[in-house]
């Protein structure tokens, strides 16, 4: 159990789905870093790349892809084009429907 804002929630469920807890827009947020970090993984993977070697072909120093895969930070988006590059991806900007 863990206590938030003076509330109690028991699961991740009870939390996600309090309205008064996040909005609407900090759930899209939320589940938007998720999925960018989630593909970044899967595309490192897909190559056959640890960490080290894209942090090699990227020029991003290794801890920093480390930060960004655990979700610790979200980097600037000419870092993302840097990681991308030897991933063989790009950004792209499609629609969505996060419900």
């Amino acid at each position: 159990m863990e206590k938030i804002r003076g509330v109690n929630y028991t699961t991740f469920q009870d939390l996600w789905n309090d309205k008064n807890l996040l909005t609407e827009e900090e759930k899209a947020e939320i589940i938007f870093k998720n999925t960018i970090v989630e593909d970044l993984i899967k595309a490192r993977e897909a190559k056959g790349y640890t960490q080290t070697k894209l942090a090699e072909l990227s020029g991003i120093k290794q801890p920093s892809l480390a930060k960004i895969e655990s979700g610790k930070t979200m980097p600037q988006i000419d870092t993302f084009f840097k990681i991308l590059k030897p991933l063989g991806k790009t950004l792209n900007i499609m629609d969505y429907n996060y419900k």
